[in-house]
């Protein structure tokens, strides 16, 4: 079942699906191996970006982290996503303030 969704990208609802079931059991490595992968014409794109940015976080990845989120937050102004990523600039050291 899995190598046929690895091998398909633009399948966008089982990607979705396997991303959010590793969010789920707090394996960040493997969900965010899955929500990496889905489209951004999918309808859960932003839904993903978020669990993604806060797995690079959980995961020490914090520049990666800083990109997805800075690009969801201009996209989606809200608190949650400024909060996380708020985290991802201090756990770098650098003082930027949101824009």
């Amino acid at each position: 079942r899995q190598m046929c969704i690895r091998d398909s990208e633009s399948f966008g609802a089982p990607v979705f699906q396997l991303g959010l079931h590793y969010w789920q059991l707090d394996n960040h490595r493997q969900a965010a191996t899955w929500l990496r992968r889905l489209p951004r014409e999918h309808s859960q794109f932003r839904e993903a970006q978020f669990m993604l940015g806060v797995c690079d976080l959980r995961l020490g990845d914090y520049a990666e982290a800083e990109a997805v989120l800075r690009e969801l937050f201009d996209a989606v102004p809200m608190a949650e996503v400024a909060n996380n990523l708020s985290v991802s600039l201090a756990r770098q050291g650098k003082p930027d303030a949101i824009d």
